[in-house]
């Protein structure tokens, strides 16, 4: 009986060691990216959107969602054949042409089967400006609260990205990018940002870290032209 023992006791080590083998021999199904979020001041972005995906020529996929921590770090799973990303958080002012465009401008990362996981900084652009609206109504200087602000992002003069605000004057404005602003109000027209010093012009251009107050006079539903 022991020479049938000790055949046992080898063959079950050998299986062993082979299903060991196996399972490391296996190549990963999934990568990982691990970074952080920063503006070009180098500055952390916290709870950034991260969107992720695979480009070439022939077309692109992308998965968005996930955000960065309070320190614009984030640890995401992906697919081994990801090869671009990119952030943006439009709340705070940080926009991304990629969300339109796709990846082909995005920050690109290489994973693999022997190199599963990527180490980035994800850039996701300048400081936005601030614009600081007075809300009020057309010759009374009343006060209004309850308004509404649309931040439109243009590209190429066709409007692309639109964020919307609620009752907040301290609007965060992506820099460098052609902005359009419009309030509304209940009980109001509709009013559009012109530039007073430039014929009317309806664009809002804004340095990173600027602070323009703008004075938003609305009219009411029944005035006038």
């Amino acid at each position: 009986m022991r020479p049938l023992l000790v055949v046992a006791i080898l063959l079950v080590v050998s299986l062993s060691c082979f299903a060991q083998d196996t399972a490391t021999s296996t190549p990963p199904q999934q990568g990982r990216i691990v970074g952080t979020v920063v503006n070009d001041a180098g500055e952390p972005v916290p709870q950034a959107m991260l969107c992720w995906g695979s480009y070439s020529e022939r077309g692109s996929s992308s998965t968005c969602g996930l955000q960065s921590d309070e320190n614009g770090q984030f640890d995401i799973q992906v697919a081994l054949d990801a090869n671009r990303i990119y952030a943006q958080r439009t709340e705070a002012g940080y926009w991304s042409d990629d969300a339109v465009e796709g990846y082909k401008s995005a920050q690109a990362i290489r994973l693999s089967a022997q190199q599963p996981t990527a180490h980035i900084v994800v850039k996701i652009g300048p400081k936005p400006g601030t614009a600081n609206l007075a809300v009020s109504g057309v010759g009374t200087g009343k006060s209004i609260k309850k308004f509404t602000v649309h931040v439109l992002v243009i590209s190429d003069r066709a409007f692309f990205q639109s964020v919307e605000f609620r009752g907040r004057s301290a609007i965060p404005v992506p820099s460098g990018k052609d902005v359009m602003l419009i309030v509304q109000a209940p009980g109001y027209k509709r009013w559009f940002y012109k530039d007073a010093d430039n014929a009317g012009d309806p664009i809002l251009r804004i340095q990173p870290s600027e602070e323009r107050a703008i004075d938003v006079e609305l009219e009411p539903d029944g005035a006038q032209n």
